[in-house]
């Protein structure tokens, strides 16, 4: 078994060497993301972002915590949010991504959420 110490440190020197190739490459991804939308006629706003060293550190204590010496499984290293300006077109957009795209997973924080809740789909 690892020491914990030792895993982060080397958890910290991947990121260190490989952060600014996740930026580059989730930056072309998107404008391609972006363009594929427009080509649709969906003038969507994609955001995104590499989950910075911190973040994914702390998330790893926690899921280290809640599942007690499960490794944790961080499934959101890099993300990506498409916005589209109304509701209708968020299934529209969805299956243009996945007809375009191999989606592995597709959150819908909506539907976890009371009638009285507002949040993204």
């Amino acid at each position: 078994m690892t020491n914990s110490n030792d895993e982060l440190e080397r958890i910290a020197r991947v990121y260190a060497e490989k952060q600014r190739e996740w930026r580059h490459y989730l930056s072309s991804i998107a404008a391609e993301v972006a363009r594929v939308l427009e080509s649709r006629h969906l003038h969507a706003t994609v955001k995104w972002r590499v989950k910075t060293f911190e973040s994914l550190s702390e998330k790893r204590s926690y899921l280290a915590r809640k599942r007690k010496g499960v490794d944790a499984e961080i499934k959101d290293l890099l993300g990506m949010r498409i916005v589209v300006p109304f509701q209708e077109d968020v299934e529209r957009a969805v299956q243009l991504m996945c007809s375009h795209y191999n989606i592995g997973e597709i959150e819908r924080k909506s539907e976890k959420l009371s009638f009285r809740e507002f949040a993204y789909d």
